[in-house]
């Protein structure tokens, strides 16, 4: 909402600042100038306060269309904000949309970073070194909403003893959506294994 307030005194002082160069160059021996940089150096000010010290401050939406981030520094790991999205909310979003903004709409949640539980569906070696893992996230279901990810075996080697429908937490960035797949799939960045009591 602050950031609809600034865009409309944003355009309001645009529109004061047009309106006093046009009467500037109509009536030129009238000195309408201090007018006329008064609300563009306001704009600027505005503009420069929203960038940059609202980062951070956004609504879940803002944030959730945020690009993908490959880096994985730590600071990048500890600070970015997990989003409360869930699968079924994303899934839902992709298959109600238009038939021709489905793609857009699959792409709209990539570097969201979110941390979900689900249990083990299947796992199978994906290369020499790596294990793909699919998730469901209803205990005991069939078919539904599901949860992927790739990591390295040595990074989770419990995983290979793991019995299905195992409850497992995986904190990661969304890489991919498909709405007809019913799944998303996340590039992990911590993993854990939940023992139920």
């Amino acid at each position: 909402m602050k950031n609809r307030n600034f865009v409309t005194v944003e355009i309001i002082l645009l529109l004061t600042a047009l309106v006093f160069a046009i009467l500037w160059i109509v009536y030129p021996e009238k000195n309408y100038e201090p007018f006329t940089v008064i609300p563009i150096l306001l704009t600027g000010f505005l503009e420069v306060k929203r960038r940059f010290f609202n980062k951070g401050k956004g609504s879940i939406t803002e944030t959730q269309i945020a690009n993908n981030v490959d880096t994985d520094s730590e600071d990048e790991i500890t600070t970015k904000r997990i989003s409360e999205i869930i699968v079924s909310d994303i899934i839902y979003s992709i298959n109600t949309s238009a038939p021709l903004m489905k793609e857009e709409m699959e792409n709209k949640y990539n570097g969201i970073r979110v941390k979900w539980t689900g249990y083990l569906k299947t796992a199978r070696m994906n290369g020499q070194d790596q294990i793909k893992v699919n998730m469901n996230v209803e205990k005991n279901s069939i078919i539904g909403n599901s949860i992927w990810f790739t990591e390295k075996i040595k990074k989770i080697p419990e995983i290979r003893t793991l019995a299905r429908e195992s409850k497992i937490c995986v904190l990661g960035d969304i890489i991919s959506a498909s709405g007809a797949g019913i799944s998303v799939t996340l590039k992990p960045i911590d993993i854990e294994i939940l023992r139920e009591d």
